[in-house]
């Protein structure tokens, strides 16, 4: 699945200079996004390995296990969209300072201080906070609403990447709710 997506990403997208044909104010938009976008998946990352080492059920741990292995996954998706965005980006200056800047940047303190909520504290609060709460209300409007968004601003590469990842996100969401009802059933 990633190799077609990067290979398309570098092949096809690039030679057909798709980022660069992006409007440059989205651009702008998505140097700020898309650090703040990969951090939470960092974040449900090491949620759900606190889950991996709490959680006695198999079942569970299982499922969290193959959502720990997404969150990895999406991470480097994430983080190669910045790279790519840094190397063909008709305005790439600022893309390649966005994780440097998480610590110090406005919106990316707000981001961060909303995802660390995933794996500081309890692990089934945590676990609660981001199967439930994140992955149900938040991850469709992100990443769906952004994938409309990029291509209707020209950005035909962040889709690719995007509609990936959200094909994962039914199976987090399964996984809270069975976490929900293993915490109901008490």
């Amino acid at each position: 699945k990633d190799n077609r997506q990067y290979g398309s990403m570098e092949d096809a997208l690039a030679r057909g200079h798709a980022s660069a044909k992006a409007e440059p104010r989205w651009m702008e938009v998505m140097k700020a996004v898309l650090p703040i976008i990969n951090f939470g998946e960092y974040a449900a990352m090491k949620s759900t390995g606190q889950l991996i080492e709490t959680i006695e059920n198999a079942e569970l741990r299982q499922g969290y296990l193959a959502q720990m292995l997404d969150e990895v996954r999406h991470t480097h998706q994430e983080a190669y969209l910045v790279r790519y965005f840094a190397k063909h980006a008709a305005d790439s200056e600022g893309f390649a300072q966005g994780f440097k800047l998480r610590g110090t940047n406005l919106f990316n303190r707000a981001g961060r201080a909303a995802f660390e909520a995933f794996f500081v504290g309890d692990p089934i609060e945590g676990a609660l906070n981001l199967q439930v709460v994140a992955e149900t209300a938040y991850t469709n409007p992100i990443f769906v609403a952004l994938t409309e968004l990029s291509a209707a601003n020209g950005d035909q590469v962040t889709p690719s990447v995007f509609l990936s990842i959200q094909s994962d996100e039914s199976r987090h969401m399964a996984n809270g709710y069975s976490t929900l009802a293993a915490v109901v059933s008490k």
